[in-house]
């Protein structure tokens, strides 16, 4: 998709050098665990949360390995509906629902795949339905001006430049499953996809988000974030099952990386006592460390 070409473009046209380019990617990436926070403080109210969830978020292991591969931005989009999208379900203002076509479109256009985080939108939504916070009215207007602030994205480019998004992301699902069809049987992967998304999310916090997930079932828990944890892992299993991840899946996990970390900052709300944060940070940390003391593929 041409996003991440546009965005090099975009960058060099503002006359920044490789090494501005750099730092320049490194805000943006940061700008995914921003959207975290605004969407944990936003369903939940709590700012302990949100704070730890901005702190994890800023800390992925797999972020710090990849930046400034532009793999390091595919959370923003995919986070940005998914913020535009609680915004609605709360105050049920229709500029939200536009805006978040406009963000999927802008998903789409940068790199498809995160459009699987889909399952957790629709989660939100039915928890909202069961508790009777919105109604299927509400639900129709949602769905209608999202696709109309879609369309008006479509519109607007193919009117402007002629570039069809549904063509060219055609062309890129066709080369995809070529490519999975004809190179690496994908048994290997189904375990190899999990140890590779541990090492994008950072063991310790897949540690936590195992346990916040077991203790979330055990409980029966509607607890907003309980419900982006299982709704998250689900896309996980989704994702694995599926068998587009294979190769290069470290990078590729970066968004599930960054997404899962609200599990890890949950159970560690669950004491009044810092330590635990500052250990699974800690920990982050210094396996972000190691990491980048094995990759040497940037040089600027």
């Amino acid at each position: 998709m041409p996003g991440k070409t546009l965005l090099y473009f975009g960058l060099d046209a503002l006359g920044l050098s490789p090494a501005g380019m750099g730092v320049a990617i490194v805000v943006l990436a940061n700008l995914s665990a921003v959207l975290l926070w605004l969407i944990v403080r936003e369903l939940t109210g709590d700012r302990t949360l949100a704070l730890y969830t901005l702190v994890l978020g800023l800390f992925v292991p797999g972020t710090l390995y990849f930046t400034p591969v532009l793999n390091a931005l595919s959370p923003v989009p995919i986070l940005l509906a998914l913020w535009l999208h609680v915004r609605f379900l709360r105050t049920r203002r229709l500029g939200w629902a536009l805006g978040l076509g406009a963000a999927l479109y802008l998903v789409v256009f940068f790199e498809a795949l995160p459009l699987v985080l889909g399952l957790v939108f629709a989660a939100l939504l039915g928890v909202a339905l069961w508790r009777r916070s919105l109604a299927w009215r509400d639900v129709l207007r949602l769905v209608g001006w999202a696709v109309a602030g879609f369309a008006a994205c479509y519109a607007a480019l193919r009117l402007s430049f002629g570039y069809d998004l549904f063509d060219n992301f055609g062309y890129v699902l066709a080369d995809a499953n070529d490519f999975n069809e004809r190179h690496r049987p994908y048994g290997m992967w189904l375990s190899r996809n999990l140890w590779y998304l541990a090492m994008a999310a950072g063991f310790a916090s897949c540690l936590l988000l195992a346990v916040a997930a077991v203790d979330a079932v055990r409980r029966r828990s509607a607890h907003p974030v309980a419900v982006l944890v299982l709704s998250g892992l689900a896309v996980l299993a989704v994702l694995d099952l599926w068998g587009i991840n294979r190769g290069e899946t470290v990078r590729l996990w970066i968004f599930m990386a960054v997404f899962l970390q609200v599990g890890a900052a949950w159970l560690c709300t669950r004491t009044a006592r810092f330590w635990p944060a500052a250990i699974v940070v800690a920990a982050s940390i210094a396996q972000a460390a190691a990491g980048l003391a094995m990759i040497g593929f940037v040089r600027i």
